[in-house]
């Protein structure tokens, strides 16, 4: 989720203000880091031991896919609409990034054996030693 917020972050420092572009794109570079930090750990909680090595190779493949095909979107969008629909197409993503998070977190909550939302199991083990 802190991701997607930084994408949202993003739109609005483009949009919104007028600092420096920047500060922007530097953003932006933060938000390239954090998103796959966040997404290779949880493969392994997805995933059973013996297709690891797939679920990796899918998340990988998928990220460079988006790369591909945002790069190109983003400059048909700046050469046909502006600035302006650049920063609502960053923010719409953003928010549709969000509402996905939220929701999958909401199902993984509520569904018999949670993955995502699974207790920390050292936490409960230190609880139980006192």
């Amino acid at each position: 989720m802190f991701g997607g917020n930084l994408l949202g972050v993003v739109g609005f420092l483009m949009f919104a203000t007028q600092l420096t572009p920047y500060v922007a794109v530097i953003t932006l570079g933060l938000h390239a880091t954090v998103v796959p930090a966040a997404l290779y750990p949880c493969i392994p909680l997805l995933v059973s031991a013996t297709n690891e090595g797939l679920g990796y190779a899918v998340m990988s493949s998928v990220i460079n896919l988006l790369l591909v095909v945002m790069s190109p979107l983003a400059g048909l969008v700046l050469d046909d609409g502006g600035f302006y629909w650049l920063a609502v197409m960053m923010a719409g993503i953003s928010l549709a990034a969000v509402f996905v998070s939220l929701l999958w977190n909401v199902k993984d909550l509520y569904s018999f054996k949670p993955i995502l939302n699974e207790p920390d199991t050292l936490f409960v083990e230190m609880n139980e030693l006192r």
